[in-house]
């Protein structure tokens, strides 16, 4: 057994099919997590563990370490609780954690398994805090900009990465999307 982590580290980017396996795993287990009312709040590959059941099987990606998770009628009230590189930008900039923010988490989880590199290693904290405490709505968008679309391989993949990345939580794709999502049936 090994991490997410560990897979993309040793082979670079992985291919739609195997990222897709991964996000349909992942978005199964996020929602039966979500309907016992609790939220991860830390989505990222060295959090989903690959347990390979026989050799020349596909793995099974199992999502691990609940330490930072929370109940949702009794969320975190605090900045900064998860790893910034996968947070969402309301949990980051408000503290505020909602389901949509582990969809946010997989959506980054995607863009990272279909690039191989995660798309904001290393973020400035102090600038981050800086710029929340002016809410400068720059810095909510700096998420968007900042990504590489024309890398996505496919255009389908690119709509369930930004669906999942909506910095409005409102608008942003739910389980159910991502799941019903084109991209997704595509590898069912």
């Amino acid at each position: 057994m090994g991490s997410l982590q560990d897979r993309i580290k040793y082979k670079g980017q992985l291919d739609e099919e195997e990222s897709t396996k991964i996000v349909i795993a992942l978005a199964k287990t996020l929602k039966r997590v979500h309907d016992n009312e609790i939220i991860h709040c830390d989505v990222k590959p060295m959090n989903v563990l690959l347990k390979y059941p026989q050799p020349g099987k596909f793995y099974v990606p199992k999502l691990s370490d609940f330490g930072m998770a929370c109940w949702m009628e009794d969320l975190w009230n605090e900045r900064g609780v998860g790893t910034w590189d996968y947070m969402s930008p309301e949990a980051m900039l408000d503290g505020h954690y909602i389901a949509g923010s582990d969809v946010w988490g997989l959506g980054m989880l995607l863009y990272t398994c279909l690039m191989g590199t995660c798309l904001f290693p290393n973020l400035d904290l102090e600038v981050v805090f800086k710029n929340a405490h002016k809410r400068d709505r720059s810095t909510r968008n700096f998420h968007h900009n900042s990504m590489d679309w024309d890398s996505i391989p496919s255009h389908s993949a690119r709509q369930l990465i930004q669906g999942t990345m909506e910095l409005d939580p409102g608008r942003r794709f739910t389980l159910e999307n991502v799941l019903d999502h084109e991209w997704i049936k595509k590898y069912l």
